[in-house]
């Protein structure tokens, strides 16, 4: 979750805050992060085959409402490829289809794939999962 907000006493900073705050995010046992609105977080979007969510962060990154950087926009096909591209952002396709999984027993067989460095090829290029 992202959360903007806006602090009106002039003498609270970001290590201030953290400090302050550092107390109730460890006895909630919250992971959070604090970081200024002018930082630009690099960020990975992942899309299903409903583009109407990507549309809108593209849309958001591109009027300036969300300040994010979006070194690449992965997915399990093509259908939004054209969309990412008139955004300027380069779309990958990467798909992990269990049939081209070994029988890993137990739960998680990408992870088990991935720990025995599991190798796909994905259009002229190998992606490689180590």
């Amino acid at each position: 979750m992202r959360v903007h907000f806006d602090v009106s006493d002039p003498a609270a900073n970001v290590k201030t805050l953290r400090y302050r705050f550092g107390p109730v995010a460890e006895a909630c046992r919250i992971a959070w992060t604090l970081s200024e609105a002018s930082t630009s977080p690099r960020t990975l979007i992942m899309v299903s085959k409903f583009g109407h969510c990507l549309n809108d962060l593209l849309l958001r990154r591109r009027t300036g409402a969300l300040n994010i950087e979006i070194p690449a926009i992965v997915s399990n096909h093509r259908d939004f490829e054209s969309l990412t591209e008139t955004y300027g952002v380069e779309g990958h396709a990467i798909s992990i289809h269990h049939s081209s999984l070994p029988g890993f027993k137990g739960a998680r067989p990408y992870e088990q794939a991935y720990a025995r460095g599991v190798k796909l090829l994905d259009g002229n290029r190998t992606v490689a999962f180590r």
